[in-house]
C-alpha cells in the first residue's frame, strides 16, 4: 500500500503480484493491480484484472467501479454503464456509484437518466461541485436551460468565481443564442484567471457569434499569447477575417492548396488486394464493442462512432491501418511551406499521441462542420462507401463551412472545397480546418476511419532567440517581485513577450511569476516555452526542476535535472540535483553532486551549508574561513552558517560567533510572522459565543490531522512517524488550508472582513468550504482515512479549524525554549522564517505561540494534542503509540521504521528523519547560554 501511494507502481505490482487466492486479500489485490495497471495505460491488462477482482470479491461496490472505470478508458461505455449499474444494486446510496453511473449515461447520450443520477449524488453528498456541475450539462442537452443555470448557480455557491464552472455557464448561454450573457461570464472567468486559456476561446466565440470581430481577434491573440499555435484560435481568426473582408489573411491561413493532402493509402502486405484490407477493417468495426449511436459531444448525426480503435494494443488490423497512416502524415509533415507566418511553419508536432475511431452512416447520416482542436494533423480513411449516383456529391468530405450561424459568414466570402469520398482514399489535412461530411445517401452503411496526430507539445521551427546575461529586464522584473508589485511585473513581462514572443528571459521570468503565485501550470508552460527558444535557459531549467519537486514528483524532476547537466554541467543544476536526492534519502548521490558545484564555486553558500549537513569530512574548515573572508558579499551569510555548524562542537565560542554574524546579517529582511496585535485580533474574535453561532457549520470528517508548532521542535518528525503508517498518508507542508479560507472569506456577503465578520457567514458555508479543502488534500495526498497537513502557522488558523473540521485532529509539537531558540538561530532556513535570525524575535514568537495557545484550550472543543520533543525522543515506541492511538487507530510497528520510508520529505528535518531517533540534540543549547546577554539567557 505505501508503494502505491507513493507512486512506485513496478515495487506494488510485483508485491501485489504475490498475493494469491481465492479469499478476500486476493481479490482486494486484483483490485489495485487493475488500478496500478489503469494508471499506467495498459488497459487490457487491467480489465483482467478487474474483472478477476469482481470474480473474487462480487459484493464489493469499490471493485465493480475498478471494472467499470477500466471499461469507460477503453471508451466502452455501454459495459462501464451495466457495471455501474451492479454497483448500484450492491449499495443504492453510494455517491461515487451514482456519479460514475451519470457520467457514462451522458456518454451514451442518454440526458434523462444521466440527469437523475447526477441528482441522486447531490443528494448524498450536496457539498460537491461536480455533480452539480454534470448536472448543468445533462440539462442543457434535454434543452432545459433555465435548470441548468440553475444547476451552476449552485455549483458557483460551492466555489464561487470558479473560471471551469464560469466556462459551463457561458457555453450554455451561448449555444442558446445569448451571447452578451455568455461574454458576461467568461470576461468573470477570466478576472478569475487571467490566463485561463478555454476562457478567452470561448469569448473569441462569443464576439464572433455577436457579430464583433475585432473583439473577438483580441481574444484570439490573447490565446496565442498564451498557447502560441493552438487551433481553436487559429481557426476562429479565419471567422474573424471573413467577418472583417480581409480575405487575404484568411486565405493565408487557410491554404487549401499547400496543406490538403490526398492520396491511396496502399495495402498492407498480410492482406492480398485493397477490397480485403477494406473488408476486414469493415467487420473489425461493425463488431467493435465501442460502436454506439450519435456519442454525445460527437458531430455524428443519423449515424455510429466507436472509441478509440488503438489503445495500447497495435496489432490486429487497426495497427495495421495505423502504420500506414503515420507514414502518410510523415510525407505530409516533410512538405516545405513557405509561408513564414503561418503555425504550420512555425512550429512542428513534439512527442505525439496517436488516436483512431470509426464512423458509420445511415441514410442522410452525415457529421456537421466541426475541428479537431486536440490535433495537429487530422485525416480520414474511407473503408466503404457505397456509390449510387457518381455525379452526387452525397457523402464527399467537405472544407471551409465554419460550425453554426455566424454573422457576416456566408458563401460569397467562404471557400467551400469538396472531395469526393472513394474506398481506398486516405485524405490529411491541419487539424483547425472546419470540415463537415455532406448528408450520405445510400442503401448500405457509410465506413471512415478518422485519426488525429495530437501532440503532447509543439517545438518551434525558427531558430532559438537567445537570451543574454542578466538584463535590464530581468533586474527590473525581479526587483518588482521582491518588492510584492506582482502586476507591475506581469504587465512588464508582457509587454517584453509582445515586443518578441521568443525571449527566453521573459519567458522565464513569467514562468518564475507564475510560480509565485501558485499557478504551477501556468509557471510550467512559461518556463517549457523559455526552454523551447534557449535550451541554455538555466533559469526556466531550475523552475521546471523546483516544481516537479514541489509537486513531489522527483522521478521527473530527476530527469530534467539529468538532462540539464547533460547540455551543461553547471553548479546550479548539481545542487538541484543534490536537494532532490536528499529529499530522498540517497545522500551518496547528493554527496557527489555537492562535491562537483564546490569544485566549481568554491565559494557556493547553499553548496557548503548542504555538505556541512551530510559529511562535514567535505569542508576543510581553515579553507572555508580564508574563502568566507573574500567571498562575495552575496554568500556571505550562508558560508558563515556552514562554519558556525563545523565549529559547534570543537570551538563553541568561534561557532557562535560565526552564527551572530550571520544572523545579523539575515535579520531585517523579513517582518514577525505573527504580530502581537495578531493574537489580540484572533482572541478577540474567537469567542465561545462565535463558536456557539456557528456550531454545524463544518464537515463531521475526521480526515484531517494538523501538525502545528515553532519551527524546529519535531514537526516534521511526528508527520513521518505517522505517514508510516497505513492508514495514514501526508501531504506534506502545504498551503492549501490558508487557501481555502481566502475562498471562505469571499463566502462572505460583500464589505465583511475575516475574522471579524465570521459570524455573518452564510448557512453551510463551513462544510462548502471543508469540502474544497478535503477535495484538495485527497488530490495531493492520495484516499486515506487520515491525511496530515502540517503548516507551523496553521496555528493561527485553529478557530477556522473548529468551524470547517469539528472533528479533527491536532498536534501541537513542543520543544524546550532554550533549545527551540538555538535551533533555529544556527538554522539557514530553506523557506522564510520571519523572525529565526535574532533571538528576541524568536523569543517574541515563542510567547505570542503560547499566547495563543492558552487561547485555542480555553474556547476550542477541537481533539489536540500536545507532544514534547524531549519525551518524544526519550520514549520514542511509548509517544508513538499515544500519537497513533490520539488519532483513533489502531498500532502498526510499521511506524517504528519511519526512517526507512522512500517517500521524499522535502521541508523540515530532511536529514534528521532519515535515521532512528537520536538524543543528541537534546540540551544543544547549554554549552552557548554564556554567549548570550543575560537578558536574552534568561
Amino acid at each position: 500500500m505505501r508503494a502505491l501511494r507513493e507512486g512506485r507502481d513496478d515495487e506494488a505490482r510485483a508485491c501485489l503480484g504475490k498475493i494469491s487466492g481465492d479469499d478476500q486479500e486476493f481479490g482486494r489485490a486484483r483490485n489495485l493491480l487493475a488500478q496500478v495497471e489503469l494508471r499506467g495505460g495498459r488497459l487490457e491488462e487491467a480489465l483482467g484484472f478487474a474483472k478477476e477482482a469482481v470474480a473474487v470479491l462480487p459484493g464489493e461496490v469499490g471493485c465493480r467501479l475498478t471494472l467499470a472505470r477500466v471499461h469507460d478508458a477503453l471508451e466502452d461505455f455501454a459495459a462501464a454503464r451495466k457495471v455501474s449499474g451492479v454497483a448500484l444494486e450492491i449499495d443504492n446510496d453510494h455517491f461515487d456509484a451514482w456519479f460514475s453511473h451519470g457520467n457514462y449515461a451522458f456518454k451514451m447520450s442518454d440526458y434523462g437518466a444521466a440527469a437523475e443520477a447526477f441528482r441522486r449524488a447531490n443528494a448524498l453528498e450536496p457539498d460537491r461541485v461536480e455533480p452539480l456541475v454534470n448536472l448543468g450539462g445533462a440539462l442543457d442537452r434535454l434543452g432545459r436551460p433555465d435548470e441548468a443555470l440553475q444547476a451552476y448557480e449552485k455549483a458557483l455557491e460551492l466555489r464561487p468565481e470558479s473560471p471551469p464552472i464560469l466556462l459551463n455557464v457561458g457555453r450554455m448561454h451561448g449555444n442558446h443564442g445569448r451571447h452578451r450573457e455568455a461574454i458576461a461570464a467568461y470576461e468573470r472567468a477570466i478576472a478569475a484567471d487571467a490566463e485561463f486559456s478555454d476562457a478567452w476561446v470561448n469569448l473569441a466565440v462569443a464576439y464572433l457569434r455577436a457579430g464583433e470581430p475585432n473583439a473577438g481577434l483580441r481574444a484570439v491573440a490573447k490565446t496565442l499569447e498564451f498557447f502560441p499555435g493552438d487551433r481553436s484560435a487559429t481557426s476562429l481568426a479565419m471567422i474573424a477575417y471573413q467577418q472583417l473582408g480581409d480575405l487575404d489573411n484568411y486565405r493565408k491561413l487557410y491554404a487549401f492548396n499547400d496543406l490538403i493532402y490526398g492520396d491511396e493509402l496502399g495495402v498492407p502486405s498480410e492482406f492480398g488486394t485493397a477490397e480485403d484490407f477494406n473488408s476486414a477493417l469493415a467487420d473489425a468495426v461493425l463488431a467493435h464493442p465501442t460502436l454506439i449511436h450519435e456519442p454525445a459531444g460527437k458531430s455524428t448525426r443519423r449515424g455510429y462512432q466507436t472509441g478509440n480503435l488503438v489503445n495500447a494494443d497495435d496489432s490486429g488490423v487497426f495497427g495495421l491501418l495505423k502504420t500506414q497512416v503515420l507514414e502518410h502524415i510523415e510525407r505530409f509533415l516533410a512538405r516545405p511551406f513557405d509561408n513564414s507566418g503561418h503555425p504550420y511553419a512555425q512550429f512542428g508536432p513534439d512527442d505525439c499521441d496517436f488516436y483512431m475511431w470509426a464512423t458509420v452512416l445511415d441514410e442522410q447520416g452525415h457529421q456537421d462542420p466541426h475541428i479537431h482542436p486536440a490535433g495537429w494533423v487530422s485525416g480520414v480513411y474511407y473503408v466503404q462507401v457505397p456509390v449510387s449516383n457518381p455525379d452526387d456529391t452525397a457523402g464527399w468530405i467537405e472544407f471551409g463551412r465554419p460550425e453554426g450561424s455566424i454573422p457576416g459568414v456566408d458563401e460569397s466570402n467562404t471557400d467551400i472545397v469538396q472531395l469526393p469520398a472513394e474506398a481506398g482514399k486516405l485524405f490529411l489535412f491541419p487539424s483547425y480546418f472546419y470540415h463537415r461530411t455532406i448528408p450520405y445517401h445510400g442503401e448500405t452503411p457509410r465506413i471512415s476511419i478518422a485519426f488525429d496526430l495530437v501532440p503532447k507539445r509543439l517545438k518551434r521551427k525558427q531558430p532559438p532567440v537567445k537570451a543574454g546575461g542578466r538584463s535590464e529586464l530581468q533586474q527590473h522584473v525581479v526587483a518588482l517581485m521582491r518588492s510584492g508589485r506582482l502586476d507591475e511585473a506581469g504587465a512588464a513581462c508582457r509587454e517584453a513577450l509582445a515586443a518578441d514572443p521568443h525571449d527566453a528571459t521573459a519567458l522565464s521570468l513569467t514562468g518564475d511569476l507564475m510560480q509565485q503565485q501558485g499557478r504551477l501550470d501556468r509557471a510550467t508552460y512559461f518556463f517549457r516555452r523559455a526552454v523551447e527558444a534557449d535550451p541554455a535557459s538555466l533559469q526556466a531549467r531550475l523552475g521546471l526542476i523546483g516544481i516537479a519537486r514541489q509537486s513531489r514528483e522527483h522521478l521527473a524532476a530527476l530527469e530534467l535535472a539529468n538532462d540539464g547537466l547533460a547540455h551543461d554541467p553547471v553548479p546550479q543544476l548539481h545542487l538541484a540535483r543534490a536537494d532532490l536526492l536528499i529529499d530522498l534519502g540517497r545522500f551518496d548521490g547528493a554527496r557527489a553532486d555537492v562535491a562537483a558545484a564546490l569544485e566549481r564555486i568554491p565559494y557556493y553558500a547553499r553548496a557548503a551549508w548542504l555538505a556541512a549537513q551530510l559529511d562535514e569530512s567535505m569542508l576543510d574548515v581553515q579553507k572555508l574561513a580564508t574563502i568566507e573572508q573574500n567571498c562575495p558579499p552575496a554568500q556571505k551569510s550562508g558560508l558563515q552558517f556552514a562554519m558556525g555548524r563545523l565549529l559547534e562542537k570543537s570551538d563553541p565560542e568561534r561557532a557562535f560567533g560565526y552564527y551572530r554574524e550571520a544572523n545579523q546579517a539575515m535579520h531585517g529582511r523579513l517582518a514577525h510572522a505573527i504580530h502581537p496585535a495578531d493574537v489580540d485580533v484572533l482572541k478577540q474574535h474567537f469567542t465561545p459565543q462565535l463558536f456557539d453561532k456557528l456550531s454545524g457549520q463544518g464537515l463531521d470528517s475526521d480526515t484531517p490531522v494538523f501538525i502545528v508548532g515553532m519551527p524546529r521542535t519535531g514537526t516534521t518528525l511526528v508527520e513521518q512517524l505517522l505517514a508510516a503508517h497505513p492508514q495514514i498518508n501526508t501531504a506534506g507542508e502545504t498551503d492549501l488550508l490558508w487557501n481555502t479560507v481566502g475562498e471562505l472569506a469571499r463566502m462572505l456577503p460583500a464589505g465583511s472582513q475575516m475574522p471579524a465578520d465570521l459570524a455573518r457567514l452564510p448557512e453551510r458555508a463551513g462544510g462548502r468550504a471543508a469540502g474544497l479543502y478535503l477535495s484538495k488534500l485527497r488530490r495531493t495526498a492520495g484516499e486515506a482515512p487520515r491525511i496530515v497537513d502540517r503548516h507551523l502557522q496553521n496555528h493561527a488558523m485553529l478557530g477556522v479549524i473548529q468551524v470547517m473540521f469539528p472533528k479533527a485532529f491536532v498536534i501541537r509539537c513542543r520543544r524546550s525554549r532554550p533549545d527551540t531558540l538555538w535551533s533555529c538561530y544556527t538554522q539557514w532556513f530553506d523557506y522564510p522564517v520571519p523572525y529565526g535570525y535574532d533571538t528576541a524575535a524568536i523569543g517574541d514568537a515563542q510567547e505570542r505561540e503560547a499566547q495563543l495557545q492558552r487561547h485555542w484550550e480555553q474556547v476550542l472543543s477541537l481533539r489536540m494534542l500536545t507532544v514534547d520533543y524531549e519525551e518524544l525522543v526519550s520514549d520514542f515506541a511509548g509517544e508513538a503509540q499515544r500519537i497513533v492511538s490520539f488519532c483513533g487507530l489502531d498500532w502498526d510497528p510499521a511506524v517504528l521504521d519511519f526512517h526507512q520510508r522512500q517517500a521524499p520529505v522535502i521541508s523540515g528535518d530532511r536529514f534528521g528523519v532519515r535515521r532512528p531517533v537520536y538524543r543528541t540534540s537534546l540540551g544543544r543549547a547549554a554549552a552557548f547560554r554564556k554567549f548570550f546577554d543575560e537578558e536574552t539567557a534568561t
